[in-house]
């Protein structure tokens, strides 16, 4: 069953006539378009993605399934004719990806159709996984490992947190990455305390501890590492405090198992 079947199988037991997708990953997985503007429409019978003149070409070439169509006023205007022509009823909109103002404007391009609030619909969908996206995950996190890997030798006192983010993210695009997964986490001495010390210009010092917490943006999947290096020789104090959150991550890792909840594990 591919994507646009397994959308159309949930659709009955929401008891819609078709979706409106606006999320723009929800966007990307469904149409496997890579552009920053469109809307998607999937119904029992037919799949319809709109968008701009820009991307007229690319989405032919990248949204396979879909009809293309080509808004050149307001999207919303299109939206509506495309719900329209297609019999539509009841149309189901992403609750937690369209704004409140938009949801007013598509209420009154719509008429008579009717918005159904969904959530979670294409989530559900995407929690399996195929064998070519455990491939694509497999390849962002080998990408994000070998950065790691690389930083290693670049990490000395007198650079900044800063440059070090910076190489990180050169690397990973040099690897083939869109980009980072998120704002790169680098946080030493002091600053390493900070639940999410994004990077700044603090110079990283001898005998410090040095967090990075990144990822690798890969082919629309994302990686994530966290990982703490020391800077030279480090205090017996720091030394304890890096052991403690050691054997700690070691034990989690030993207890996790197929069937268990993230708070499980985390206990």
């Amino acid at each position: 069953m591919n994507r646009i079947e397994a959308l159309r199988s949930k659709l009955n037991e929401l008891e819609v006539d078709g979706l409106l997708i606006t999320s723009t990953y929800n966007r990307r997985y469904m149409t496997q378009f890579t552009g920053t503007a469109g809307v998607a429409i999937v119904s029992k019978e037919k799949a319809i993605f709109i968008t701009d003149f820009r991307y007229m070409e690319q989405a032919s070439e990248q949204a396979k399934g879909f009809e293309i169509g080509q808004h050149t006023g307001p999207i919303f205007e299109e939206v509506a004719k495309q719900a329209k022509a297609l019999g539509l009823k009841k149309l189901g909109f992403e609750q937690s990806h369209l704004t409140y103002e938009a949801h007013q404007i598509y209420s009154k391009q719509l008429e008579p159709v009717t918005l159904v609030p969904v959530s979670g619909v294409i989530e559900s969908i995407r929690l399996i996984k195929s064998e070519e996206e455990v491939k694509i995950i497999q390849d962002a996190a080998n990408i994000a490992d070998a950065a790691f890997e690389h930083i290693t030798s670049f990490i000395r006192p007198g650079i900044t947190e800063l440059a070090v983010a910076n190489e990180l993210e050169f690397f990973m695009r040099s690897q083939g990455a869109a980009s980072s997964s998120f704002d790169i986490i680098v946080a030493s001495g002091y600053r390493s305390a900070l639940p999410h010390g994004v990077a700044s210009e603090k110079v990283i010092e001898k005998g410090e501890l040095v967090t990075l917490d990144f990822g690798a943006y890969y082919k629309g999947y994302c990686s994530d590492i966290t990982r703490t290096v020391a800077v030279g020789q480090i205090s017996d104090e720091l030394q304890t405090i890096y052991n403690t959150v050691l054997q700690a991550q070691l034990l989690g890792m030993e207890g996790i198992k197929p069937g268990m909840t993230g708070k499980e594990a985390d206990a």
